[in-house]
């Protein structure tokens, strides 16, 4: 950040001393620490498991080497036929060891990911629980949520509709999105090389709050996006989410153009559907209410009759 003139915005309500005490009044300020902690543990492996792998490596190693000199080593062998079986029968007896080895090294392995598995579903449970109310703990929440369903649980790989969503925190204003941003940056490196520009970040959400507190009718206006996507059978000419973050409701206006109706579809970072509807041709509005969703980010997906996703959005719910 080149300067600190949007501290203001961290979390939403005040500044980041008040909303230190506003967190620490209502018992949420240690939640996530806890969280923290609670995640660290999943990584630890007790000595006890962490020796016998260790010597389960070190045996497989020293007998897969001693088979490679033998082999190496055998055309001198030749020489002598009594040698040559020996060394052969010695290649045997170290071969033979390397599959127990490696079979006992499977299963504990196989064991720390179902012990992994079952605490990650524990721990996935107290992140259930962690305070949303704000934008960066739903940030928060949300990457927890995908990392305990993944990386956790010995899944080192994302959905596209999770690493969409990371990639979108990823991107957020770090003095409003919070530690999430961070922790999501961190997930998606392996795969998302794009830079963040947090100055431009914060500063165009400090321009989209002043022009949302005017009013929602400049909220949806400041929200609308303007499609030049085509999809042979429907054109979006305008679609708008707003109040986005959303609250208690939430409205959807759209302007479609062609010949066919549409699906909007609604879904969460694991693809599972919350809310689904058909759009007819023309111009509409839909105003939902948020009691059905818990906090988090959404996708927003158009499809057309054939089921082709041709246009997407995402919606950030805080309760």
């Amino acid at each position: 950040m080149k300067n600190g003139n949007n501290l203001h915005l961290y979390p939403t309500n005040g500044n980041i001393i008040e909303a230190f005490w506003e967190e620490a009044s209502i018992g949420n300020l240690g939640f996530y620490k806890n969280l923290d902690d609670e995640k660290a543990a999943l990584t630890e492996l007790s000595e006890t498991i962490s020796n016998l792998i260790g010597s389960q490596n070190d045996e497989i190693e020293a007998a897969t080497e001693t088979v490679k000199n033998i082999d190496l080593q055998m055309p001198d062998y030749f020489e002598d036929p009594q040698v040559a079986i020996l060394a052969a029968q010695k290649k045997e007896i170290y071969a033979s060891q390397i599959m127990p080895a490696a079979e006992t090294l499977g299963a504990v392995v196989a064991e720390i990911q179902n012990d992994e598995a079952s605490e990650a579903d524990i721990v996935k449970s107290l992140n259930d629980e962690a305070p949303d109310n704000k934008l960066y703990q739903v940030n928060e929440k949300i990457v927890n949520d995908i990392y305990l369903n993944t990386y956790a649980k010995g899944i080192p790989e994302f959905t596209s509709e999770q690493l969409d969503i990371l990639v979108e925190i990823a991107h957020q204003c770090p003095l409003a999105g919070g530690k999430g941003v961070y922790l999501a940056r961190s997930l998606v490196s392996p795969w998302y090389l794009g830079e963040y520009d947090d100055d431009t970040s914060c500063e165009q959400l400090e321009e989209e709050m002043r022009s949302a507190q005017q009013s929602d009718q400049m909220a949806m206006k400041s929200n609308m996006s303007e499609i030049s996507h085509k999809d042979n059978e429907s054109l979006v000419i305008q679609f708008g989410v707003y109040p986005n973050p959303a609250t208690n409701e939430f409205n959807v206006t759209y302007s479609i153009a062609g010949e066919n109706t549409s699906y909007l579809r609604i879904t969460n970072s694991l693809g599972q559907v919350f809310y689904q509807t058909t759009l007819g041709v023309g111009t509409g509005q839909l105003k939902l209410s948020t009691e059905q969703f818990s906090a988090g980010l959404y996708i927003i997906t158009l499809q057309n009759q054939k089921g082709k996703a041709y246009y997407r959005t995402k919606l950030t719910i805080i309760k």
